[in-house]
């Protein structure tokens, strides 16, 4: 009976793994990765986050949109750098540790890479995790394993070098700068406009009236 369980087992391992196909996942159609098996979707407030595991490793990406308005933009010096301590700040509570965060270029994409250990109900999990905000979006993508494993470990590489943008260099804005200007220049505009228009109703009342009195 033993025998018979054995070899179902290990029967199962190899149908499993034989039935898992890499997939490219659509990243709210400014990006992409790959994902190394059809992903089970879980929906947020904010956007979606896609889930897979392969050889006792999880991978996970997420899209959220995030928006910033004018006044963020006046009071927040560097509006990116506070997503990106917000996202680190997110994945540690309840029992999460820093091991390391360091600022990556990819894809012509400024970002951030950072892993922590997580202690949630007596399981440790070590997770990776890069995270790029731009066009108002904020997109992360990690590997959590049970195993400590070094940053520069041939699968969390080869799972973050997929990450590719799908959206035209043209249409890329990063820093969410590009909106938020053309926003406040609008306003500018417009109330200067408004203004002249004030102004020149005033002075055009006021010529009237000195002509008629004089």
């Amino acid at each position: 009976m033993k025998k018979i369980f054995l070899t179902f087992l290990i029967l199962f391992h190899f149908i499993t793994a034989y039935c898992q196909h890499p997939i490219k996942q659509n990243l709210g159609n400014v990006a992409s990765i790959m994902l190394p098996d059809t992903p089970k979707n879980e929906h947020t407030k904010k956007g979606l986050i896609y889930i897979t595991n392969s050889n006792g490793m999880i991978y996970i990406s997420s899209v959220s949109k995030i928006g910033y308005n004018l006044k963020d933009f006046l009071f927040t010096k560097h509006v990116q750098d506070s997503v990106y301590a917000g996202v680190i700040k997110g994945s540690l509570k309840m029992g999460g540790a820093l091991l390391y965060k360091k600022n990556i270029n990819t894809n012509g994409l400024h970002g951030i890479e950072f892993g922590y250990v997580k202690h949630y109900n007596s399981i440790i999990s070590y997770r990776y995790h890069q995270s790029f905000y731009f066009n108002n979006i904020l997109i992360t993508n990690g590997v959590w394993i049970h195993d400590s494993l070094q940053t520069n470990h041939l699968k969390i590489k080869a799972f973050f070098s997929t990450f590719k943008l799908t959206v035209h260099k043209d249409d890329l804005r990063q820093r969410n700068f590009a909106d938020v200007a053309f926003k406040s220049g609008y306003f500018v505009g417009f109330s200067i406009i408004v203004c002249l228009i004030f102004v020149i109703g005033f002075l055009v009342i006021y010529i009237i009236k000195r002509i008629a009195y004089k």
